[in-house]
């Protein structure tokens, strides 16, 4: 650093120590602990004056040797902010005014513990100065931080009514949400920027272009409104990021429990977590991988990657009741029992996920499920059935069927019939006796 540089630090220091002592128009000594802008302390006596102003040096002194490891708290405590942002972000946010409110702490402690005792008793003195209309009042302030928390509170509270209300229109999965308080955190953040920049232009405008500032008035209002719409998206019409159900599971993308032969937590960087699943290499992956990432949402990723566990296991232990199963198991196995009779057609997406094949004019889903034919279930030999539901003119549930192969036929398990002709029959013809 310069030594002009230098010089003009300490100038602005010597400065901020001459305010803290003033002279009224009696030639009495008044000392402003907080500066001119803050009630002071009238010390009329000379001795008292030296005690204070020896307190007040060693006070001075005891910081100036503080402060240098206090301005090396800003590196971890930005990689901490860094760290916790995309997976906590409250608890980011929190570390600011939380570091703030320490040092306040502390401040307030250590002048006690040096100056308090000789302020004890001193007749005060109204301020000289008027500070900013924010900084005026302490309670105001703190009042409206207080509003603004619970702002972020009240809209956090309503997208979990939200997400609560859209769980419960889907209860044959298990759901879990992308976590908004990221958005509504950044919103707040850059809209209390907005609103000091013009509580304060005057002040701003005669240190930096009028120019400048607006640009960045307008960049802020720009990323508020961005984030504002994100939100508002959100709370509008939540979509889950992770949809657990029966046979299924949707990450970004789709697999059946069945095509997937393992998986195991994985962590990422920022403090993320992974589930990496692996697939059979006869299953419709062929044998590749996926992430599915588990943090960022409504609920702890441990509780999801238990719903991930508890599903899958479930999943594995139907495949191998079935393989020796009558057709009331294999009904049971593949979530038919979720389903009755006159269900609509989003009831069995829910349920069962995407088809493998749909004729929508003829109300015709075909699925494709394949089981294990022994208890071997870690290279299970696959048992290959399909399961059609038939939907009527109203979009519902008219019937199933699960075919399979049977003796070069393909036979209803249900019925017992077998099916020779219709579009059905040339699809399953195919995929059943595909190898």
């Amino acid at each position: 650093m310069s030594s002009t540089a230098l010089g003009s630090l300490e100038d602005r220091a010597e400065a901020a120590l001459v305010k803290r002592w003033a002279t009224d128009a009696a030639g009495r000594t008044v000392y402003y602990p907080y500066g001119p802008g803050r009630r002071g302390y009238l010390v009329a006596d000379a001795a008292h004056q030296q005690a204070l102003r020896a307190s007040v040096a060693r006070y001075d002194d005891i910081w100036n040797r503080i402060k240098p490891y206090a301005y090396m708290v800003g590196a971890p405590l930005g990689y901490a902010f860094y760290y916790f942002v995309g997976t906590h972000p409250v608890v980011a946010f929190a570390l600011v005014p939380a570091f703030i409110a320490a040092a306040v702490l502390f401040d307030l402690v250590l002048r006690r513990a040096i100056v308090g005792n000789l302020l004890h008793g001193l007749p005060r003195v109204a301020p000289t100065e008027t500070l900013p209309a924010p900084l005026r009042s302490l309670r105001h302030a703190a009042l409206f931080f207080l509003l603004f928390a619970d702002a972020i509170w009240l809209v956090l509270h309503v997208y979990d009514l939200r997400v609560a209300a859209a769980a419960a229109d889907q209860s044959t999965t298990t759901d879990f949400y992308p976590d908004i308080s990221l958005y509504v955190l950044f919103t707040a953040f850059f809209a209390l920027v907005t609103v000091m920049i013009f509580a304060g232009w005057s002040r701003i405008a005669a240190k930096f272009s009028p120019n400048r500032l607006l640009f960045c008035v307008f960049v802020c209002v720009l990323i508020t409104m961005a984030y504002v719409a994100i939100t508002a998206w959100n709370l509008y019409d939540p979509t889950p990021s992770v949809i657990i159900a029966r046979d299924f599971i949707t990450c970004r993308w789709n697999a059946r429990w069945s095509d997937i032969d393992s998986f195991s937590l994985q962590s990422g960087g920022k403090g993320r977590q992974y589930v990496r699943f692996g697939f059979f290499s006869n299953g419709y992956r062929g044998g590749t991988s996926e992430s599915c990432e588990i943090t960022g949402l409504n609920a702890d990723y441990m509780t999801v990657y238990a719903a991930i566990d508890a599903a899958w296991r479930s999943a594995k232990t139907r495949r191998v009741n079935a393989s020796s199963g009558g057709p009331e198991q294999i009904f049971a196995s593949y979530g038919l029992d979720q389903i009755p009779l006159g269900s609509r057609r989003h009831r069995v997406l829910a349920a069962l996920g995407p088809p493998t094949v749909s004729e929508p004019r003829r109300g015709i889903l075909l699925y494709v499920r394949e089981s294990a034919a022994g208890s071997d279930t870690k290279a299970p030999a696959p048992v290959r059935r399909g399961l059609a539901v038939y939907l009527n003119a109203n979009d519902e549930v008219e019937r199933f069927a699960i075919y399979s192969l049977q003796n070069g036929r393909i036979v209803d398990e249900i019925s017992h019939d077998p099916l020779t002709t219709g579009f059905e029959f040339s699809i399953l013809w195919v995929l059943l006796a595909r190898k």
